[in-house]
C-alpha cells in the first residue's frame, strides 16, 4: 500500500500545469488513502476532478465486488485514460431532461418509491489508455461504469464514464458482423448500424440509469437492497434495471425528439444482439458467484420472446445462408415489452422482494424446461463463439 501511495505522490508532485491541478489533487488524495484507508475523502476529490479542464481520468482504488463471492468486498484497480470531447453531446441532450428521467422511472416502480432530486453528473466518455489490478480483464473489458458504490459521494450520484475505444477497431468489428450474421434472419439484420454508436448510446443510458430509481443506497424498512436481496441477487437486480431502463429511456427520448427514430430501432436490435452474447460462458462464476450480466440477459431475452417482442424462426436460414434457425426482432412489439419489464422489475425493487427476484431467475436462468433452455443453453453459444474473443492489449503512443 505504501509502494503504491509513493507512486501517486510522485506522479502528483510531477503536475505543473494548471489545468491539472485537480487531477494532482486527486492523486495526492488517492496517494493519503493508501495510507489511512479513507476513501470517501479520495472520492470528493475524484469527483470534483470531473469538473476541471483536465485531459486526464484516472480511478485507482478499492469499488467493485464482482470478483468476491458474497458480492460484499471490493477488489482494487486502476484505469487511465484520456478525456473523449464528444461527452459534451449526450450530456446537452441529458441534462435538461434528467429529472423527468428519474419521475418516469418512478412512476413504473410505484409505491413505496418517490421521485427524488438527481443531482449526478452525466457520463464522460473517455479512451483508456491502461486497465489493471481487477478492471484488467483476461479476455474483453468493461465499456462503462458509475462509480464510486458507497459513501457520501455515492449518495450525491458519483460519477459515469463509458469508454468509447473499446470494441471499435476494425477487427472487432468485423468479428461481429460475423456473429451477427449466424444469429439474425435477414428481416433484422438490416436494424444494425455500423460501428459501435448504438452500444455508447446504450452504455451512456445503462450508466446514466445507475442513479435513476431505487439503486443500491435506496432502502425498503431501513435496509439497503445488499441486505434486502443478498450481494449476488442484489447485483443481479441492479444490473437488470440499469440495462431495461436504457432499453425503456431509448424510446422515451425518441418520443421526446431528442433521439432519431431509426436510432432506437438500431439501438434495441443491438441490445437483443449484446443479450445473446451473454448467453455465451454461462451464468456463475466457478466459485458459484452470479454472473450479473449474463443473468440479467436471460431474463430480458427470455421475457421479449414471451411477449413476441423477439422470435426465434427454427426452419429459416440466418443471413450467412449457412446455420439453420434465426431471430427476429419486432421493432413494433418491442417497446410495450420493455415498458412492461422496466415497471416490473422496477416494481420488485421499490418494494424489497425477494421472492419476486429468484422467481425470474428461477425461470429464465436456472430452469432446463422449454423452448428457451434450449435456444439460451446449446443454440445460441457456439454462434458468439465464432471470430474469437477480444484479449485487449494496451499501448501508449507519443
Amino acid at each position: 500500500m505504501k509502494a503504491i501511495s509513493d507512486e501517486l505522490r510522485a506522479a502528483a508532485e510531477a503536475i505543473v500545469s494548471e489545468e491539472e491541478q485537480g487531477f494532482r489533487t486527486y492523486l495526492l488524495a488517492a496517494a493519503q488513502a493508501f495510507l489511512d484507508n479513507d476513501w470517501f475523502a479520495a472520492d470528493e476529490a475524484w469527483l470534483a476532478m470531473g469538473s476541471t479542464p483536465t485531459k486526464w481520468y484516472l480511478r485507482v482504488g478499492p469499488d467493485e465486488v464482482y470478483f468476491e463471492p458474497c458480492n460484499r468486498k471490493a477488489g482494487f484497480h486502476m484505469s487511465l485514460a484520456r478525456i473523449d470531447p464528444s461527452s459534451l453531446e449526450w450530456r446537452e441532450r441529458l441534462e435538461p431532461v434528467k429529472a423527468d428521467m428519474e419521475q418516469a422511472l418512478a412512476e413504473l416502480a410505484g409505491p413505496p418509491y418517490a421521485a427524488r432530486d438527481i443531482a449526478f453528473h452525466l457520463p464522460d466518455f473517455i479512451h483508456i489508455v491502461l486497465n489493471a489490478g481487477d478492471s484488467r480483464d483476461n479476455m474483453g473489458g468493461a465499456i462503462g461504469q458509475s462509480l464510486p458504490n458507497w459513501g457520501p459521494v455515492a449518495e450525491k450520484g458519483g460519477r459515469t464514464v463509458v469508454m468509447t475505444n473499446l470494441y471499435t477497431d476494425a477487427d472487432s468489428v468485423a468479428a461481429h458482423r460475423v456473429r451477427l450474421e449466424a444469429t439474425f434472419c435477414p428481416e433484422t439484420i438490416g436494424q444494425f448500424g455500423e460501428g459501435g454508436y448504438m452500444y455508447v448510446m446504450t452504455t451512456v443510458l445503462h450508466e446514466a440509469a445507475h442513479n435513476l430509481g431505487p439503486g443500491h443506497s435506496y432502502l425498503v424498512d431501513g435496509k439497503a437492497d445488499g441486505e434486502v436481496f443478498g450481494g449476488g441477487l442484489s447485483s443481479v437486480m441492479e444490473e437488470l434495471k440499469a440495462q431495461t431502463a436504457a432499453m425503456y429511456y431509448t424510446d422515451w427520448l425518441a418520443e421526446r425528439d431528442l433521439i432519431e427514430k431509426t436510432e432506437v430501432l438500431q439501438a434495441h436490435a443491438a441490445d437483443t444482439a449484446w443479450g445473446l452474447q451473454k448467453f455465451t460462458g454461462g451464468f456463475v462464476t466457478p466459485s458459484g458467484s452470479p454472473k450479473a450480466y449474463s443473468q440479467l440477459a436471460a431474463v430480458q431475452i427470455g421475457y421479449f420472446l414471451e411477449k413476441g417482442a423477439i422470435t426465434w424462426h427454427p426452419d429459416a436460414m440466418a443471413v450467412n445462408g449457412e446455420d439453420q434457425g434465426c431471430f427476429q426482432v419486432h421493432s413494433d412489439i418491442m417497446p410495450g415489452a420493455v415498458r412492461e419489464l422496466m415497471a416490473e422489475v422496477a416494481s420488485i425493487k421499490a418494494r424489497g422482494d425477494k421472492e419476486a427476484a429468484e422467481a425470474l431467475r428461477q425461470k429464465y436462468i436456472f430452469s432446463k424446461e422449454g423452448d428457451f433452455a434450449h435456444l439460451r443453453d446449446e443454440v445460441t453459444p457456439p454462434r458468439w463463439q465464432r471470430g474469437g474473443k477480444e484479449s485487449f492489449i494496451y499501448a501508449v503512443r507519443y
